[in-house]
């Protein structure tokens, strides 16, 4: 089975995100929330962990 990742652990590091991966998660993320991601903001800090996309969404949805 999957074993249960934490909101701070890191998703590339568990194996759960790559590159690629990642370019899904970012559009995903881009579509489910109605906004855009800056190229510079498409670094692993972040997506790498749940707690870095919800701290990263909230911060766009705050700043529009």
């Amino acid at each position: 089975g999957v074993a249960e990742l934490g909101d701070a652990e890191s998703l590339l590091e568990a194996g759960v995100l790559d590159s690629m991966s990642m370019v899904d998660l970012i559009a995903f993320i881009e579509k489910t929330y109605g906004i855009a991601i800056d190229e510079d903001d498409m670094v692993p800090e972040n997506f790498d962990t749940i707690d870095a996309m919800a701290a990263y969404v909230g911060e766009k949805h705050n700043a529009s």
